[in-house]
């Protein structure tokens, strides 16, 4: 999934959210 370059650094900054991406 790709993701904005804002969701990004939220992604960063939630290491939780991380995994939304995988």
């Amino acid at each position: 999934m790709k993701v904005t370059p804002e969701e990004r650094e939220e992604i960063e900054n939630a290491p939780q959210n991380r995994e939304k991406l995988e």
